[in-house]
């Protein structure tokens, strides 16, 4: 049996390389996208991964246009969000966190939290 896949989206090289070698420890398969636009068009290739971990602060297409378009054309995928530890408290008051499986996360995210 395959290992479940995470798509991880993030326009910071060191938070993918992190996750690189950290999710596959863990025993996940990573699929990673730089930008939401990436993202979307993983999503069309690929089957669907077991969750996207998805920073929403991005250049482009940011994580709150892609965690939109999940919850309307992939709703079957369950999406967790990542913002940057200043922001994250403000996120969580006043963003709609029912769809995400874990709410917003602080970016990076600390290994215990990617584990429970």
């Amino acid at each position: 049996m395959a290992n479940p896949r995470v798509l991880v989206v993030d326009d910071d090289s060191g938070i993918r390389r992190y996750l690189a070698t950290l999710l596959p420890s863990l025993g996940y398969e990573m699929v990673e996208a730089s930008s939401g636009e990436q993202a979307l068009e993983q999503l069309r290739a690929r089957s669907a991964p077991a969750i996207v971990l998805l920073d929403l602060l991005m250049p482009g297409m940011s994580g709150l246009e892609v965690l939109d378009r999940l919850r309307h054309d992939h709703a079957h995928i369950p999406p967790s969000a990542a913002a940057p530890r200043t922001t994250s408290p403000s996120l969580s008051k006043t963003g709609n966190w029912s769809r995400p499986s874990s709410g917003p996360w602080t970016n990076p995210c600390p290994r215990r939290r990617l584990v429970s």
